[in-house]
């Protein structure tokens, strides 16, 4: 079953053609700044496995980082929605900005009780 996503206003719309790798959260500052919040949950996936539907994103390379390393930030210029962000350490994926109360929940946040999980998908 493929998992579909799309920006705030629609103008992006992407497709996942297998399950994430994995998943997590970030707390770097500057995923704090792109998302905020205190982290940035992500889903790491397959470049191959993702899959542009409609629309075209913008880039923003981010190069002051921890690391040194720049990451690239790719979001939706009508709305502003973060879509994934890619970094040179892992050139054959992404990782994808996801939406953190979904029906298959990361286990890492079992410990946020109730929040219903009435949603599927990601962002």
């Amino acid at each position: 079953m493929n998992t579909t996503g799309q920006s705030l206003c629609g103008a992006i719309k992407y497709e996942l053609q297998n399950p994430p790798a994995m998943s997590g959260v970030c707390h770097c500052k500057n995923c704090q700044r792109q998302g905020g919040s205190a982290f940035s949950t992500l889903a790491g996936v397959a470049k191959s496995d993702f899959v542009v539907k409609s629309g075209e994103m913008k880039l923003y390379s981010d190069s002051d980082t921890d690391t040194g390393n720049t990451v690239e930030r790719y979001f939706c210029g009508n709305c502003g929605s973060p879509i994934y962000s890619a970094v040179p350490d892992s050139p054959d994926a992404f990782f994808l900005k996801q939406e953190q109360w979904m029906i298959r929940r990361p286990s890492l946040l079992n410990f946020i009780s109730g929040v219903a999980a009435n949603r599927t998908g990601l962002i």
